[in-house]
């Protein structure tokens, strides 16, 4: 991703998270070791979605990369209801908040030590969890808790298209809520309707 952290990771879980949402590079099959590290050493996942999520990286490694990169294309970039712009599941293309709510991501990424360089929209879903993993626990949970909306909405349609990348949505959903049912939630600054 082309965005310039200066701050050290905090959660290892969501950095690894961002990593296997990005477009598929070589570096991302190299760190599976390090990825998968972080899903086996968060606390806040249930054993059936970690399962899931080992197994997605068992996939990603018998797959070669060009194969990767055009699942991931025909997924993301070419399904728009699969879209990681996160604002897109929440908000109407017309809406005049949308702007607002991509200056107010920018300027919790600025505030946050991230300096958003990246070609894609702030509200890339990649950028949020590499924000996100940079941040105190309670703040990255409130700042996820503002997108689980958008999040369960792709899980559900990459559910009904048995999409490969669902271990991903299910992990996430899985720790969001795990998250929720623990009582761990903090009060700060909202940046997303």
């Amino acid at each position: 991703m082309s965005r310039e952290v200066n701050t050290p990771v905090v959660s290892p879980f969501y950095m690894a998270l961002s990593r296997l949402l990005a477009f598929p590079q070589p570096a991302m099959k190299e760190s599976l070791a390090e990825i998968e590290a972080a899903v086996r050493n968060e606390p806040a996942l249930g054993e059936g979605s970690r399962r899931a999520g080992l197994d997605f990286m068992a996939w990603l490694r018998s797959q070669d990369l060009l194969d990767l990169q055009e699942i991931y294309t025909q997924t993301f970039d070419l399904t728009a209801e699969h879209t990681l712009c996160i604002l897109h599941h929440l908000m109407e293309e017309q809406d005049r908040a949308k702007g607002g709510a991509m200056a107010g991501l920018i300027a919790f990424y600025r505030k946050n030590g991230v300096e958003y360089i990246a070609p894609e929209l702030p509200d890339y879903l990649p950028a949020i969890l590499e924000c996100a993993a940079i941040l105190a626990a309670e703040d990255a949970h409130d700042f996820l808790a503002q997108s689980e909306e958008a999040v369960v909405i792709l899980r559900d349609r990459l559910r009904r298209h048995e999409s490969h990348y669902l271990p991903i949505f299910e992990m996430l959903c899985d720790h969001l809520s795990q998250l929720k049912s623990a009582g761990i939630a903090a009060e700060c600054e909202e940046c997303m309707p």
